[in-house]
Parts: structure tokens; sequence; C-alpha cells
């Protein structure tokens, strides 16, 4: 399957639209919500996408057979949803609208630069390394970044010490000015005594 670049996924949501009856609200996440946000991003293998009542109900009226049919024609996915536990309880606060990828019925929303950030460190792959590095070339809050992780962190999925490690590694690649350690981080996320 080609890769979804901006160009693509603008089609893709048109196509998404078209099946739409009524107003339909889309939340990108992953590699999709970085060629969202970030205008010369990588493209991306599928759209990652959250169950939005608006989805389900979509779903639902196409039937699984239809759906699961077209999802794979455009690549889509509505898997992402375990993933979104590695997002601060109040993400959707700093949701990101995209007008420009909003078209008729749909609109399309993903999480802010910081908290998509925080979502893809807790995945992180060397692939998330990547679009974090392109999330921070445009304008990043790095505080925000760093405040959300540490929100997060306790309520991770895995490995904590491991996600402190590797936040140290990413941030300090990042911001060489401002170097952090896992433990401290630890610490300040109240993991550790």
């Amino acid at each position: 399957m080609p890769l979804i670049d901006r160009v693509a996924l603008l089609m893709t949501l048109r196509q998404l639209e078209s099946w739409a009856e009524s107003e339909l609200q889309v939340v990108l996440v992953g590699g999709s919500a970085v060629v969202a946000l970030v205008r010369d991003a990588e493209a991306t293998r599928d759209v990652d996408m959250l169950w939005t009542d608006e989805m389900r109900a979509l779903v639902e009226r196409l039937g699984p057979a239809k759906w699961e049919a077209l999802a794979a024609k455009l690549a889509l996915s509505l898997r992402a949803d375990p993933f979104e536990v590695h997002l601060p309880d109040d993400w959707r606060t700093r949701a990101v609208r995209h007008e420009d990828l909003s078209v008729g019925e749909l609109s399309v929303f993903t999480p802010s630069l910081e908290d998509l950030a925080v979502m893809k460190l807790l995945r992180f792959n060397a692939k998330d390394a990547q679009d974090i590095r392109r999330l921070a070339e445009v304008p990043f809050n790095r505080d925000l970044f760093r405040t959300l992780f540490l929100r997060v962190l306790p309520y991770a999925i895995g490995d904590l010490w491991w996600h402190a490690q590797s936040f140290e590694m990413l941030w300090n690649r990042l911001y060489p000015d401002s170097l952090v350690e896992a433990d401290e981080l630890m610490r300040a996320a109240g993991l550790t005594p």
C-alpha cells in the first residue's frame, strides 16, 4: 500500500466524509497526526484515529463487513484507542482543529503537538522518536511537553523506568542546554522516594 502524505491524507478524509450522513468528528493520532501537524512530515502507512461517537455510529451504519473493506482500501485504522491512555486527561482542551483538512460534514482534530509527543514517547520506537523530533521543530512548548509527560508517567502502561529513560534520551538530544536524568523524572512524577 502506498504511503500517506498530506495530499493522500486529504483524499482519504474526503472519502471518509462522503460516507457520513451527518456531522463526523475524526481525531487523528500517530503518524497521520504528525502529517496533519507538520507540513513536510514523513509519510505514514495508515490513518490512525481514535473512536468518537460519530465514528461508532458510522461504522454501525455501514456494518462491519463494509467498514472493514472500506477501511482496508483507505488504510484507516481505529486501533489507536489503547494509546489514548498515554494522553493526559485534559488533552481535548488543547486539541487542534484542522480547517485545511476538514471538509463538508467532517471535522478533523489532532492532539496538540505536546500531547502527541507524550503519546508517541510512551509508545516509543525509532519512528516515534523521529516524529517527536519533527514535532519539536515547529512551535513547540518544551516545558508543557515535560509537564504533560510527568503527569502521565505514573499511569503509563509498561516499565515506567524505561519510559523515563526514553524521555531522558530524547530530551537530552533535543535540548542539550537543559539536560535531565531519569531518576530526576521519576522523583518529579512522585514515583521514587
